[in-house]
């Protein structure tokens, strides 16, 4: 049996952070970048999800469906994404709680594997269509 040492270094856990790292005007730039992302991309994301519900004839497509899977799992990158990102930017740390940092975690991680998850899935529905069906 092997004996491990593990060694803290307690200046980890008292360490301040600088919040003076980043330019106040790139700090700004970056922001006004991420709004218009974030808009465009919650606004289409939204626009994509309410025309698939709205009509009957693109609920019944498995393609829409999915399509519509990427446009929520997106909208909650997008929701929960982007204020990580601008917060990470100001280099102030998360000053939200545990709690909401680990649900942002897992929402965002969620979001993720669901959007590549979704992916995959409509890769694989395409290929069947065209190597199955259209022979």
């Amino acid at each position: 049996m092997d004996n491990y040492t593990i060694f803290v270094d307690e200046n980890i856990t008292n360490s301040t952070v600088d919040a003076e790292t980043t330019s106040h005007e790139i700090i700004i730039a970056c922001t006004l970048i991420f709004i218009l992302v974030g808009t465009v991309g919650i606004g289409g994301n939204m626009l994509v999800m309410l025309s698939v519900m709205c009509n009957r004839k693109m609920r019944s497509s498995m393609t829409n469906l999915l399509i519509m899977n990427l446009a929520f799992a997106d909208l909650l990158i997008m929701v929960f994404g982007i204020p990580e990102i601008v917060v990470f930017m100001r280099n102030t740390g998360w000053s939200l709680g545990l709690v909401t940092c680990k649900i942002n975690r897992y929402v965002l991680v969620a979001a993720l594997y669901g959007s590549i998850l979704t992916l995959v899935a409509l890769s694989v529905e395409r290929w069947v269509f065209y190597a199955c069906i259209m022979k």
